[in-house]
């Protein structure tokens, strides 16, 4: 209300004496160099076209972190981060590139901390480089002066002139941009805008439009007034504006954003470690989906939606654990895999080292040894293990050497013979049960089973065939052992079985498995019900002594609260009696100052008085002496004249003197009542 009457108070004064106001050019003020602020808030953005942003700043607030948003060409949030804010500096960088940021134009960048600074940074960016961009941004500190105060203060100081137009137009802009510049903050801070308010805020709009139209036409009279009544509108908006912000419900939702903003940056924090991860690990897993998670999390966090912001972010959570455990299986998987061809690689190695170092007594020539180091070479460089298979399969290095020098063989590798034995059992093994299952087809046995695990056999083999190619010696006498095992199966066990049958069969074990199933069901059920006795025991247990733990902890609180609460109520009644004193106190003072008022005052009218009734006395004499000296005249007269004439004079001079007394008494009677009425009016402007 006080800002209102301010801005009525300044548009009368300013336009309605024409002649104390002069023409001006501009009344916008000058920026601010970022060296020479002490205190507000500032930020500096670099980046000299590469894909590193540095953005720094400093802010004489420390109550807040500064939460910091990138936004796409098309309007999308890119990322969003939490930046502490120590000792009044804050700092930290972007890295531009990847899905994200693939779009040419240019990008947003705003910076806010609380509700009481935003800024808003543009940067161009093409094909994921920033042009050479240096920026430097100020915004001054949060004062507590008025609206009017703070668009006056450069233009009173200012050398230039000013007109009334330009300061209506001035306060419009000013005003409005304020509280815009309010109510985006309120949004970005989760803060709910009523209708009421935005509908107040629309009818400001509306007057402010309606003033400039009035000014542009001509009319400065109906301009003025309908820019005093956007002014109010204005403020009644940043009023209630103020309310919504300081309400604890409000603040709760600060709070809750802040705790996603940073949820946000740790899962990304996470999911960097786990791109390391699988990039480090040549890894078939991508992050696409919790990438879409994180940008509609985001996208949902702007939007104001915090339930579904935080439904999302939980979801990427939960998903970045899932990846983590599949890398884990396939890191150890992988790791494996890569101990066994290391092992082989080492073991090929020596091999061909041991025929070299024999090299004189096989008699071989130069080129032989120099293409058994180029396959040792090979092997040692070998940076992963399709690099390995490359060199050791049949077609490889190792491959073609050994089949222009069969001789070179190792024969002595107790892997690859016992391999080659069990791959040999295994070949045998197959073909007579391919025989026996021929025959038993003739028979007319049924061989359905049979033939499937036949089938399952033969699998086996070519992937130890595979694997012995691959020079994995191991794995290929395993695998040709589980396929010697599922051939004999096909061969005895299943020759003469149907599908149906060993259903059947299956059958049966299931309900026997399903049997024992329920007894261990029982049997876990009657151990649950006496684990969950004892736990409830043991609970209520607890919940005994916590009860009795929580009354101790009210009693003491209580007690604690009633000693806070005497104090309190001891320093309230101390301050109310001080506050009676200094009451009292300025009332007496008040009062023996205007009883002395009032005795001057009396003073004054005594004196006025007297004065007055010494002006009558003296005039009174005056009128005895004149009557005196007028009854001598007439008794002289009288003696010369006649009665008659005498009488007849008499009654003339009576008239006349009682005329001249009328006129006086009129005149005496105005010249007192002008004297009373200015005593009255002098006492009435005293009290």
């Amino acid at each position: 209300m006080k800002l209102r009457m301010l801005s009525a108070l300044l548009l009368f004064t300013l336009i309605g004496s024409m002649t104390l106001v002069p023409a001006f050019a501009q009344s916008t003020p000058a920026p601010v160099d970022p060296a020479t602020v002490s205190n507000g808030f500032s930020i500096s953005l670099n980046s000299p076209s590469s894909t590193n942003i540095d953005i720094s700043g400093t802010s004489d607030s420390t109550s807040n972190d500064v939460i910091l948003q990138v936004f796409a060409p098309n309007g999308n949030l890119v990322t969003i981060d939490q930046i502490a804010v120590t000792d009044g500096v804050f700092q930290t960088s972007l890295t531009t590139g990847g899905s994200l940021w693939n779009q040419d134009g240019a990008y947003f960048i705003s910076i806010r901390q609380g509700i009481d600074y935003t800024l808003e940074i543009p940067i161009n960016i093409i094909s994921g480089v920033t042009t050479d961009t240096s920026i430097s941004k100020v915004l001054p500190s949060i004062i507590p002066v008025t609206l009017i105060e703070s668009v006056l203060a450069p233009t009173l100081e200012s050398t230039q002139s000013i007109t009334q137009t330009d300061i209506i137009v001035s306060l419009l802009e000013q005003s409005s941009n304020q509280v815009n510049q309010q109510i985006n903050q309120s949004v970005l801070a989760g803060i709910p805008i009523p209708v009421t308010l935005d509908a107040a805020f629309d009818a400001g709009l509306s007057k402010h439009i309606t003033s400039l139209e009035f000014i542009e036409n001509g009319d400065l009279e109906n301009g003025r007034i309908t820019a005093l009544e956007a002014l109010s509108l204005f403020e009644d908006t940043l009023e209630k504006l103020s309310l919504l912000e300081n309400n604890p419900q409000n603040n709760d939702a600060i709070h809750e954003i802040n705790n996603q903003v940073k949820d946000i940056v740790d899962l990304k924090n996470d999911a960097e470690k786990i791109r390391n991860l699988i990039q480090t690990n040549t890894l078939d897993i991508t992050l696409e989906q919790y990438d879409s998670m994180i940008i509609s999390a985001q996208q949902s966090l702007t939007d104001g939606n915090l339930l579904e912001s935080k439904q999302q972010i939980d979801a990427a959570d939960d998903l970045l654990d899932d990846l983590f455990e599949k890398i884990e299986d396939k890191a150890e998987q992988q790791e494996e895999k890569e101990k066994r061809f290391n092992k082989f690689v080492e073991d090929t190695v020596e091999d061909l080292e041991d025929i070299i170092n024999d090299a004189d007594k096989l008699g071989l020539s130069p080129s032989i040894i120099a293409s058994l180091n180029t396959v040792i070479a090979e092997l040692q460089s070998a940076e992963n293990i399709s690099n390995i298979v490359a060199v050791t399969d049949d077609d490889g290095t190792l491959g073609d050497f050994f089949d222009d020098n069969p001789a070179l063989i190792p024969d002595d590798d107790d892997q690859r013979e016992d391999a080659i034995d069990e791959m040999d059992d295994a070949l045998k093994e197959i073909k007579k049960a391919e025989a026996k299952i021929s025959q038993s087809s003739i028979d007319g046995k049924i061989i359905e089973v049979s033939e499937s695990l036949l089938a399952e056999s033969k699998l086996k083999y070519k992937e130890s065939q595979t694997a012995f190619n691959s020079g994995l010696f191991d794995d290929a006498e395993d695998l040709a052992e589980d396929a010697e095992d599922l051939a004999k199966e096909a061969r005895m066990k299943f020759l003469g079985k149907s599908f149906d049958e060993l259903d059947d069969e299956r059958d049966d074990d299931d309900h026997d498995r399903n049997e024992r199933d329920d007894d261990d069901h029982d049997r876990n059920e009657r151990d649950d019900d006496d684990r969950n006795e004892r736990d409830d025991d043991d609970r209520n247990e607890r919940d005994d002594d916590d009860h009795d733990r929580n009354e101790r902890d009210d009693d003491d609180r209580n007690e604690r609260d009633d000693d806070d609460r005497n104090e309190r109520d001891d320093d309230d009644h101390d301050r109310n009696e001080r506050d009676d004193d200094d009451r009292n106190e300025r009332d007496d003072d008040d009062r023996n100052e205007r009883d002395d008022d009032d005795h001057d005052r009396n003073e004054r009218d005594d004196h006025d008085r007297n004065e007055r009734d010494d002006d009558d006395h003296d005039r009174n004499e005056r009128d005895d002496h004149d009557r005196n000296e007028r009854d001598d005249d007439d008794h002289d007269r009288n003696e010369r004249d006649d009665d008659h004439d005498r009488n007849e004079r008499d009654d003339d001079d009576r008239n006349e003197r009682d005329d001249d007394d009328h006129d006086r008494n009129e005149r005496d009677d105005d010249d007192r009542n002008e004297r009373d009425d200015d005593d009255r009016n002098e006492r009435d402007d005293d009290d």
